[in-house]
């Protein structure tokens, strides 16, 4: 035979043997009422905490494949899940943001514009070199109105006219 292999087909292949074993063959017990001198099948003993080996071109098990797709397909949909709650959260908080609670966002954000502001300019009085004054510093007040801000003139000039010691109606013509 040489090693030769003849297929159906009419194929001719050289058939090469496999590693060989360093572990002698195990023999199977021989069972009550058998014939023989206790079996002359032989088979390898499988490694400790190997799986068995297959043959180079076999296919792998079927069912492993299904259950990896299943497993696969089963962490997909947790995925999708967690993304959905994620997306969920997010929507919630922004009506919660937007439609519930926006009310108390535009009085916080007009309360932060609206802060008066002290500055003091306490400057020193300038003299000329025999100490003579040449400036002084005279505390006054002075009031800005940012006129994008101002919907309602007249009745803000009527508002601030008695603090200013001013005229409503000259206020108003500055407003």
């Amino acid at each position: 035979d040489g090693g030769h292999l003849a297929g159906s087909a009419g194929l001719v292949g050289r058939v090469t043997p496999g590693p060989t074993a360093t572990r002698p063959a195990l023999r199977r017990p021989a069972l009550p009422g058998s014939s023989g001198s206790g079996g002359s099948s032989t088979r390898q003993a499988p490694r400790l905490g190997q799986a068995p080996r297959l043959r180079p071109g076999a296919p792998r098990s079927r069912r492993s494949a299904a259950q990896a797709r299943e497993l696969l397909v089963r962490r997909v949909r947790v995925v999708r899940i967690a993304l959905v709650v994620a997306l969920l959260v997010i929507a919630a908080r922004l009506v919660d943001v937007q439609v519930l609670h926006s009310g108390q966002y535009q009085a916080e954000a007009a309360q932060e514009l609206t802060q008066p502001v002290t500055v003091r300019a306490l400057r020193g009085t300038i003299t000329d070199r025999n100490g003579v004054v040449l400036a002084t510093s005279i505390p006054t007040d002075m009031v800005v109105a940012d006129d994008f801000q101002i919907r309602h003139p007249v009745a803000e000039a009527r508002a601030l006219a008695p603090l200013l010691h001013l005229g409503s109606a000259k206020l108003a013509s500055l407003l």
